[in-house]
């Protein structure tokens, strides 16, 4: 969670005007970063018949240390929670990964990486980190390390934010309140 200092330097940045126009700087930034890097990746996978949902789901696997549920790759996918199972549902019919209900909660899909899914990933990595290195060239290692260490800030901030929100949202249905993001005023 954040802590006091963070919420006060984040609310500054949002009420003042003279340093406001910081968040749509860093939200521009994003986008654009991120329309690149999908072009980029689109750009080696599409001949090959991968998709960058598909690569992003298969990268996930390869590094995660053991399955993953749906709703976890919901997160790295770019798709919403059908799309990712229309995905996962065809990756597995092309025995790229495999499928399983959760013994402990049965409403959730766990997805592991096949041998052949282990195989394609690492055989696209190569073809993918090439295509985007151009967004760090120039960059020192400490350089390139401390922008993951802030995108892995940011990411952390933004998923606490969205979990909070939810439990809200849940809370404020359970009591009886109706659509509570409708009525509820945006956090900073």
């Amino acid at each position: 969670m954040e802590t006091t200092s963070e919420t006060s330097i984040a609310a500054g940045i949002l009420t003042d005007p003279t340093t406001r126009y910081v968040i749509r700087e860093i939200a521009w930034r994003f986008a654009y970063l991120r329309r690149v890097v999908i072009n980029e990746m689109s750009r080696v996978l599409t001949p090959l018949g991968a998709t960058v949902p598909q690569y992003h789901v298969l990268f996930r696997l390869a590094t995660a240390e053991g399955p993953l549920s749906q709703q976890e790759l919901t997160l790295d996918a770019g798709l919403d929670a059908a799309g990712v199972s229309r995905l996962v549902a065809r990756m597995a019919k092309d025995k790229q990964v495999t499928i399983k209900i959760d013994a402990r909660d049965r409403r959730r899909r766990l997805v592991r990486l096949t041998a052949k899914g282990r195989a394609l990933e690492e055989s696209l990595s190569p073809l993918v980190d090439a295509a985007v290195r151009n967004m760090v060239t120039g960059f020192t290692d400490e350089e390139a390390m401390f922008l993951v260490q802030l995108l892995d800030k940011a990411v952390r901030s933004t998923m606490d934010r969205e979990t909070d929100r939810k439990r809200r949202t849940r809370r404020r249905a359970a009591n009886g309140h109706g659509n509570a993001e409708a009525s509820e005023p945006p956090r900073a």
